[in-house]
């Protein structure tokens, strides 16, 4: 048996007849700009939907920071104290990279 499909209506209707909606029945609730009952970020925002902006209180609501040592190596204690006179590591005239301090087995600082 062979089925023509004369009505691109009825052909959508066939074709759709099982799929589930892409958009959501209840996408008239979606809300933004409401704090932490917000379900989606705001519109101003950006074109795109931002998915860790959506509420004020997420960790990530202004985006993934780090230490910006974390660019830089920190340079070796022993350089600083072989340039100098007195094993005094301030008194180097060599610097270190910026966000590392100058004493030993030290993290980074700042943010």
């Amino acid at each position: 048996m062979k089925i023509e499909f004369n009505n691109l209506y009825t052909h959508f209707v066939f074709i759709t007849l099982k799929r589930q909606p892409v958009i959501p029945d209840n996408a008239g609730s979606l809300t933004y700009s409401i704090g932490d009952k917000s379900t989606m970020s705001a519109p101003s925002l950006s074109l795109y939907i931002r998915p860790y902006e959506k509420t004020p209180t997420s960790l990530v609501f202004n985006g993934y920071r780090w230490t910006l040592a974390h660019y830089l190596n920190p340079i070796a204690v022993q350089n600083f104290l072989i340039t100098t006179e007195n094993n005094d590591a301030t008194g180097s005239p060599i610097y270190q990279n910026p966000g590392w301090p100058i004493t030993a087995n030290a993290g980074p600082t700042g943010l």
